[in-house]
């Protein structure tokens, strides 16, 4: 049984920040903010939420900085956070394989420049009645020309990552970029070694997996994961968080009902081109997916109209649209939803996600 009492999350914290540097001179990428709190503490309280209490963070530059930030995190949550010094740089793979024989759990790999909102135990929960030893995070990728971009077969199986820049992008596979996130079985990398120090997890790692032609799953995740390794990129990232895109999405364990909470006045930002072409996949896959607003000011009238017009405009993504006021002022209303066969009363997701919404 794969959960997160057997998984170690390793965080690779030791990169240069090159493309942040003119920004940001004096201080680790890792460790810029977003909604006050550091980008490590994002990360750790994501896992955390998941229940992933063991996590290893892997440093080389500014490792005095990082060091000092992770000893307020251990004692500000209470939890033995380990800390990996790199004397010298050994890519993003080298010093996760030497740490293969100590950690002896699942292991999580996430980069330490990815603003995180993600399900984790959705994931495990996912996998669990999978085969695959090896699992890459892809998402649809919304800076393509800067990412490494994923081919798959139709079983969701890895066939080759093709690393940036790019010459052209007419390939249909060129829309699912690498996630930066992987996730490897306990002793699945035992085997793997190399004699060089420095080594990349994807061009090294994946590529020779993919030569001893080992299966590695491709996870689409849809969920909130935005690199911000350049300075448009972390504007953007920075964007949405204030505007709270981040906790918009909500994925029930089974992967069939997908839930979005949107706040009324950001229905511009939300619905950009890749966010409908995420959509529309989940949709052809059978996905339920709901969308509930959210404004406390704004009166019924302007609440009915607004709905009828952006239903008809969108009901092609969408299986149904509900504010949340209106729910909660109209009984009617709620117990039409109730009544519906994915919201049942066993479906205790979307009882408690209905409820956190209408209190908030």
């Amino acid at each position: 049984m794969i959960d997160s009492s057997n998984t170690t999350a390793v965080i690779l914290a030791g990169g240069e920040g090159t493309r942040l540097k003119k920004k940001f001179s004096t201080t680790p990428k890792v460790l810029l903010k977003f909604n006050g709190q550091s980008n490590l503490e994002n990360i750790v309280r994501c896992l955390l939420k998941n229940n992933i209490l063991k996590i290893i963070f892997i440093v080389h530059h500014n490792y005095e900085k990082i060091k000092k930030h992770i000893y307020h995190l251990k004692k500000k949550y209470s939890i033995n956070l380990e800390l990996y010094y790199e004397s010298i740089p050994r890519g993003t793979g080298g010093t996760l394989l030497d740490l293969k024989k100590k950690i002896k759990n699942n292991i999580l790999v996430i980069y330490g420049d990815l603003f995180i909102n993600i399900n984790f135990l959705n994931f495990f929960n996912f996998i669990t009645c999978k085969k695959y030893n090896y699992y890459i995070f892809t998402q649809l990728s919304d800076h393509p020309f800067e990412s490494d971009l994923i081919e798959m077969n139709n079983k969701n199986i890895l066939k080759k990552i093709h690393k940036y820049p790019h010459k052209n992008l007419s390939k249909n596979y060129f829309k699912y970029s690498c996630a930066a996130i992987y996730f490897f079985k306990y002793q699945s990398l035992d085997n793997i070694n190399f004699t060089k120090k420095k080594v990349d997890i994807s061009k090294d790692i994946i590529q020779r997996l993919i030569l001893l032609k080992k299966e590695i799953y491709c996870y689409n995740s849809y969920e909130f994961n935005r690199d911000f390794g350049t300075p448009s990129q972390y504007s953007a990232t920075l964007n949405e968080i204030k505007n709270n895109v981040h906790n918009l999405y909500y994925f029930d364990s089974n992967r069939k009902l997908f839930l979005i909470k949107l706040v009324f006045d950001h229905k511009l930002l939300f619905l950009n081109k890749k966010k409908i072409n995420e959509l529309l996949i989940l949709k052809k896959r059978g996905i339920v997916i709901i969308l509930f607003f959210h404004n406390k000011n704004s009166s019924q009238n302007k609440i009915r109209s607004f709905n009828f017009n952006f239903y008809c405009k969108y009901k092609f993504i969408f299986d149904d649209i509900f504010h949340l006021e209106f729910i909660k002022s109209n009984k009617l209303i709620l117990e039409k939803i109730n009544m519906r066969s994915f919201f049942n009363t066993k479906n205790i997701f979307f009882k408690n996600f209905l409820h956190q919404s209408l209190e908030d």
